[in-house]
């Protein structure tokens, strides 16, 4: 048999040195030469010898470590649901191959992955609400839409579910002979008080696990007997057995009920939390995960009102004329939930002019109104509460002024139809979108271009917005399509600015997401690309004396800037008229300076 000396290791502890050299060249004589001995080793990538528990796990800790400080910026700008499944998928199943062998290091390596994923997951660096709500399973209480797993959870299942369980059915204590010195909840923790600690058999730490689930947390029957009938499919038997260590493990232990009923108080509200979590479960179920885990948020006052951002200290934007902290609405209380929600007029008239009034009592306490049996009640309510709050972030604090009351409630109630699905189409996009706010400092451009048809007669127009005042341009370019002049519109502007001196931010505003994602975003489009390789050279060259911000906006909406840019291309569409072939004529208003680029079909 030929023998791999680089791939072949003896792990070996206490081996004195003269025996050694004697096992050495027996091994050598029958062509094991070259072999080398260590005190630990690697086998199908885990590490066994002379090591510990926790230098086990440390490969996939370093790895959890390193993937979380990469995501950290890509999980701020998550929703909390899509935080929980990127948790789930990329970070906590790097743990999942060791964890069917040993029990996990509870202070070296769970407590560190637990409160660096509360931390990233949760609002207010994991203050929001407790731990125990977001890993909660089944309708155990009042939960997220999708429950993030739990490190010890996990690996508690997995090794236990190696081992009959079933077996032990109706039995007063779990047993397995010869492994009863395992059988203690602190068994394996590192101290030199404990037997065996840090046992690297594989056996003992499934058995441990086993005892752990069956002694305190499987359920018991009448005489304190093993009720657990565990026989039947594998994944159905572990995931039980999962559900059962996070709902009992964690119940009591981070107070969760008692957040609860300190929420509820806070709201002026006398149910009971079992009849809010039976409410919540019903909810949970039927609405779609981010409109629930909204709700979840409104209860436990973890949404981002001025108020809640002034306690935690992190208040580092102002936008729009709320930022003096009153109510986005009606501009006559704190911009808090218990205003926004309970004594607001506006928001009181607009849910009244909805048709799901209840005796004047609206927002949350509406939610906890209704009978178990009466859903269709409790769906508008939460629908309500979530159109509130999306109008209130994505447009009123976008806004320079406050509307009026009345269109705000009119909005508002529109805002609520969304939700309840009575817009469609083009009108639906209409009444989400929220205009752009024009920004205070720099030199502003609305570029557009047009082709009538398309392909056709084409035009590309533009208007600059500066401390001077407004300034319009337009160029003819003959035949081409309305890509082309959307770009060339870009490289328009970009001309004029390369010939000043200004070192002002440079925002162009353009409702083309084509033209930027060739431009800035790197898409690598299949036409055009002699035009684009010209802009870019163009655009590099005013970056490198300033900053140049591309914003999308929507077209045809009525945003005043937009539509002047729009009526710049059409005059350059018109003195287009009559060409059949690029022609590269440019004819600009109020000003000579022009990007000279002679269009020719890719």
């Amino acid at each position: 048999m030929r023998v791999n000396a680089k791939k072949t290791l003896i792990v070996s502890e206490g081996y004195n040195t003269e025996q050694r050299e004697k096992d050495l060249a027996r091994l050598s004589f029958h062509g094991w030469r070259k072999i080398k001995f260590s005190a630990k080793g690697t086998y199908l990538g885990i590490i066994f010898g002379k090591v510990e528990v926790k230098e086990i796990y440390e490969k996939a800790l370093t790895e959890f470590r390193r993937r979380l400080t990469r995501m950290k910026a890509l999980l701020r700008s998550l929703s909390i649901h899509r935080r929980i499944i990127l948790a789930n998928v990329f970070l906590l199943s790097l743990f999942t191959y060791v964890m069917q062998f040993y029990v996990v290091p509870p202070e070296e390596i769970y407590k560190e992955v637990k409160e660096s994923l509360r931390k990233s997951i949760f609002p207010y660096n994991g203050t929001a609400f407790a731990y125990e709500h977001a890993i909660a399973t089944g309708s155990e209480g009042l939960r997220l839409a999708t429950p993030l797993r739990d490190l010890w959870a996990m690996n508690m299942s997995a090794l236990a579910c190696k081992l009959p369980l079933a077996e032990q059915h109706g039995r007063a204590n779990a047993e397995w002979e010869g492994y009863e010195h395992v059988n203690a909840r602190n068994w394996g923790d590192t101290g030199d008080d404990m037997k065996d600690s840090g046992s690297l058999r594989i056996m003992e730490h499934r058995t441990h696990a086993a005892y752990v689930y069956l002694d305190e947390y499987a359920s018991v029957r009448e005489g304190g007997l093993i009720a657990d009938d565990l026989r039947g499919d594998p994944s159905t038997t572990r995931a039980r057995v999962y559900s059962k260590l996070v709902n009992k493990g964690w119940a009591g232990i981070t107070r969760g009920e008692s957040k609860l009923e300190a929420k509820l108080s806070r709201w002026g509200l006398g149910a009971s939390t079992t009849w809010v979590e039976k409410q919540g479960d019903q909810a949970r179920k039927k609405l779609a995960p981010h409109i629930w885990n909204f709700q979840f948020r409104l209860i436990y006052n973890a949404l981002p009102f001025y108020r809640r951002l002034r306690k935690i200290k992190t208040i580092t934007l102002e936008r729009g004329y709320g930022h003096e902290g009153t109510c986005y609405f009606c501009g006559g209380g704190e911009d808090s939930a218990e205003h926004t929600y309970q004594q607001c007029r506006i928001v009181k008239d607009a849910y009244e002019k909805s048709g799901i009034g209840c005796g004047g009592e609206y927002g949350l306490q509406a939610f906890l109104i209704p009978s178990l049996g009466d859903w269709e009640k409790v769906r508008k309510r939460i629908a309500y509460n979530y159109a509130v709050w999306r109008y209130r972030t994505d447009v009123l604090m976008m806004l320079s002024t406050r509307p009026s009351g009345r269109a705000c409630t009119k909005k508002l109630h529109e805002f609520y139809q969304l939700q309840e699905g009575r817009t469609r189409g083009k009108q639906k996009q209409e009444r989400i979108y929220s205009p752009p706010v024009l920004p205070s400092e720099g030199t502003i451009y609305f570029t557009d271009g047009s082709a009538s048809p398309n392909p056709g007669p084409s035009g590309a127009g533009a208007l600059r917005i500066d401390k001077y005042g407004e300034h319009k341009m337009f160029a003819s370019l003959g035949f081409g399509t309305n890509n082309v002049g959307e770009l060339y519109a870009i490289g328009m502007v970009l001309t004029v600015e390369t010939l000043g001196e200004n070192t002002d931010t440079l925002h162009i505003f353009t409702d083309s997401e084509y033209a930027i994602g060739c431009i800035d975003k790197g898409w690598k489009p299949k036409h055009n690309q002699n035009l684009i390789g010209s802009i870019k050279f163009l655009l590099a060259d005013v970056r490198a004396r300033r900053d140049v911000e591309f914003t999308w906006v929507k077209g045809h909406s009525k945003i005043k800037h937009n539509d002047t840019a729009d009526e710049m291309a059409n005059l350059g569409t018109k003195a287009s008229k009559g060409a059949t072939e690029p022609n590269g004529i440019v004819k600009n208003a109020e000003t000579n300076k022009c990007f000279y680029y002679e269009l020719k079909p890719d």
